[in-house]
């Protein structure tokens, strides 16, 4: 009798795992077969590659492939920043689904519960992932907290404002001194609200909440953040800020000094 109860747990157990390896590869085949898709209709990308941290998408790279001979180009995108958020959803809606969608067999649990850094590389048939170390320069930032109270409470006061819902991504340098540089709409259409926002972040060049980029050994340096600035048809200002990987896209007058980005 016992020996029949083993050989059936035997036979169970067996059988699982059978089931278990090929649900397992039946779910690489979907993930590769949505990843040929996708490189498909997107022919301009080479590869993908992207970080998660805590089991989500954290920030992504897009390599486009070179038709005339040059470098390949490279496309980066922090994934935390609201801007960089609405533009991949007008440009790459498909991609950003997918990557939400997408578990990456090697996501362990620890990249779940603090901030190891899974780097996972997608090519057309091809998925390869492996454990990085966070970047060790200190981006650009500002204190967003302050920047939307001054936003939210100055807009308040303005009379007749028509409600919209616009959405505004600017561009400004921040000095090593702490204070806001030059900055300029780069992203959203000119308008009344977008003179409204400029005029107001210009206001705060001198009030503490912006921070430069800073070197290994904590010097500041010269740094670029982005801003999303969006009001909704509530009249709510959503403010996001970040300073990774930007590319200058406004004129610096002060090119004397190097730019880190």
């Amino acid at each position: 009798m016992k020996v029949l109860f083993f050989l059936v747990v035997l036979f169970l157990s067996v059988d699982l795992k059978a089931q278990v390896e090929n649900l397992s590869s039946f779910n690489n085949e979907l993930k590769l077969n949505s990843l040929n898709l996708m490189f498909k209709k997107h022919i301009e990308i080479d590869s993908i590659r992207v970080e998660y941290r805590y089991g989500a998408p954290y920030f992504l790279e897009l390599y486009f492939n070179s038709f005339t001979g040059k470098k390949t180009r490279a496309d980066s995108y922090d994934l935390s920043f609201l801007g960089d958020q609405f533009i991949l959803r007008n440009k790459y809606k498909d991609i950003i689904t997918f990557l939400y969608q997408f578990k990456p067999d090697s996501l362990q649990e620890k990249n779940k519960t603090n901030d190891a850094l899974l780097s996972v590389q997608l090519k057309k048939s091809t998925i390869t992932s492996q454990y990085i170390s966070a970047p060790w320069l200190s981006n650009a930032f500002c204190n967003v907290g302050k920047l939307r109270t001054e936003l939210q409470q100055s807009f308040q006061n303005k009379q007749n404002e028509p409600l919209v819902d616009s959405v505004l991504i600017f561009q400004a340098i921040i000095e090593k001194d702490k204070t806001l540089g030059d900055i300029d709409l780069i992203e959203g259409k000119h308008s009344s609200f977008s003179k409204y926002v400029l005029k107001v972040i210009q206001s705060t060049k001198n009030s503490g909440i912006w921070f430069p980029m800073t070197n290994s050994s904590g010097a500041p340096i010269r740094g670029l953040v982005d801003i999303f600035v969006k009001l909704d048809q509530t009249n709510t200002i959503h403010v996001s800020v970040t300073g990774r990987t930007r590319k200058l896209k406004i004129k610096d007058t002060k090119n004397y000094s190097p730019i880190y980005y």
